[in-house]
């Protein structure tokens, strides 16, 4: 009985430290700025709204950073949540800021900053240098998939993806996804962001659970 209360003891001090752990990393390693503030008028791209987000963490922080990731959760009007990833110009575990916008009421909402941890690293973009920007991407991609029986979406989600500089290859992409939640179908494209090439495309049965 004396050893049953000991190892309850044990576990329950273990999972307090657990949780312990986590408040001091969500709240103290993970800072968030919370802004809530109205955005100039003229961020109207993907580009514009990146270079605002390397503008504000950049003053906020005094180091340097490149574009990682964009990631846009859009409605049938092409507004909606933005998330800009932010790396820390550095070699060795750099540091990530994540950076969230509202675009229906055209607001800066929060950014916050994250540790290095490899799984997350979503590498580096020239995302600058792109020709293509999300509206265009989205354009070429209602254009391919129009020919499709019955085409049409409700919402739009879409991000940036790129190789590592541990990967052979080198490459970048838009890549766009058309849900149709009456017809219940899900168009994907990716989209060279230098020419707009489809480089690949598919048509799935929406599945609810990858929302």
């Amino acid at each position: 009985m004396k050893k049953l209360k000991v190892l309850i003891s044990i576990i329950v001090c273990i999972f307090c430290m657990v949780c312990l752990s986590y408040c001091i990393y969500k709240y103290l390693i993970q800072p968030v700025n919370e802004r809530n503030e109205e955005l100039p008028a003229s961020l109207t791209t993907g580009k514009s709204l990146a270079e605002y987000a390397r503008k504000v963490v950049e003053e906020d922080s005094g180091k340097e950073f490149n574009v990682g990731e964009v990631d846009m959760r859009l409605d049938s009007e092409l507004k909606g949540a933005v998330e800009v990833t932010l790396v820390e110009k550095k070699e060795r575990k750099p540091q990530l800021v994540y950076v969230k916008f509202d675009t229906k009421s055209n607001k800066l909402l929060s950014f916050y900053y994250q540790g290095w941890y490899s799984d997350l690293d979503p590498g580096v973009i020239n995302f600058q240098d792109w020709e293509i920007d999300y509206a265009e991407a989205i354009e070429i991609s209602e254009k391919f998939f129009s020919q499709a029986d019955g085409f049409r979406y409700d919402r739009v989600w879409m991000f940036t993806v790129n190789s590592h500089p541990s990967e052979d290859e080198d490459w970048e992409d838009w890549v766009v996804v058309l849900d149709d939640d009456q017809g219940e179908k899900r168009y994907r494209a990716h989209i060279d962001p230098y020419t707009g090439d489809v480089l690949l495309h598919s048509i799935s049965k929406l599945n609810h659970f990858d929302d």
